[in-house]
């Protein structure tokens, strides 16, 4: 089983690399075993192609990784990673060789980048939500990218006791496909700010005698674009919505099954929300609860009681 994205914007670049094991134990007895899940002396490398001819290979290094406790086994978690700068105009080979077994290979290409049309990175314009329309975000799509995944990121303060702290919430929203590998595509997606509002009041709870304050900079747009590969494995993972259970199973590994692929991450970070938004964090009815300050850094007449 072999599993692995890249992305050039990573520092440490990891493969994981086990056993479909089988035996005559019972199968949760099987996985506490570590020798049950890992090779002994598989080598892992990646080729680093350049017009077709191998420029550089790679060498991975197994490592032990921590691992939660739960059904398999924590004590030789091995992940084979390394800290090579990988390049978006080269294609990576992926090549594994164990003892006594066919080599197992994929192959995948980077995805260079991703242009981010609303909100903008470098202007100073404020994001406005309200609970009867919706913030569209907007973005082109990239060569070599079919999925792409938005996360909004909430950032405020609490102060309680005379302590301040930072803490923010992570909103994933729907995934959006591209129709073409090509790039260029103009792509969209509607955030409710109703949904917005709503998410925050099921996320944080009502605290007596606490203030919380919308940060300066308060919303990142986490931006996740993901190979062609790796939308389908997505898909065909998946649970079934329909009476027919039973999916087809994909793979992009020759002589071993899982998946290497690419993914691309771009962030616009620290945008500000309008005046009107912050307003309706401390007055609407799914947050008036939560004391948050409006704009003018006041509770508002009605929260008066809940202080």
């Amino acid at each position: 089983m072999v599993y692995g994205l890249l992305n050039q914007n990573d520092t440490v670049h990891v493969i994981k690399l086990n056993k479909a094991f089988l035996g005559n134990e019972n199968a949760y007895t099987m996985a506490k075993v570590s020798d049950s899940l890992f090779y002994k002396n598989a080598t892992v490398t990646l080729e680093k192609i350049k017009d077709g001819s191998n420029i550089k290979t790679i060498n991975l290094i197994p490592v032990y990784y921590p691992k939660d406790t739960g059904i398999f086994a924590t004590d030789k978690n091995i992940v084979y990673v390394t800290h090579e700068k990988l390049d978006s105009s080269c294609i990576y080979n992926l090549n594994i060789n164990i003892p006594g077994k066919a080599p197992i290979t994929s192959s995948t290409s980077l995805i260079s980048g991703l242009t981010v049309l609303n909100p903008v990175d470098y202007a100073a314009n404020t994001i406005g939500f309200d609970t009867t329309s919706s913030y569209e975000v907007s973005w082109n799509s990239t060569p070599g990218a079919r999925l792409y995944e938005l996360t909004l990121r909430f950032n405020y303060y609490e102060i309680l006791n005379g302590d301040t702290t930072l803490h923010h919430l992570d909103w994933v929203q729907n995934s959006t496909l591209s129709s073409t590998l090509a790039g260029g595509e103009p792509l969209s997606l509607d955030i409710s700010g109703s949904s917005f509002f709503q998410f925050i009041a099921n996320k944080i709870r009502p605290v007596q005698g606490i203030i919380r304050i919308a940060s300066q900079k308060t919303l990142d747009f986490i931006f996740l674009a993901g190979g062609d590969d790796l939308s389908t494995y997505i898909e065909v993972s998946s649970p079934s919505n329909t009476i027919v259970q039973e999916k087809p199973f994909y793979t992009n590994i020759s002589n071993g099954i899982g998946l290497f692929s690419s993914k691309f991450d771009k962030t616009i970070k620290g945008k500000e929300l309008s005046s009107n938004t912050i307003d309706l964090l401390a007055k609407c009815r799914f947050t008036k609860n939560l004391r948050f300050l409006d704009y003018y850094n006041s509770f508002p007449y009605w929260n008066i009681l809940h202080k």
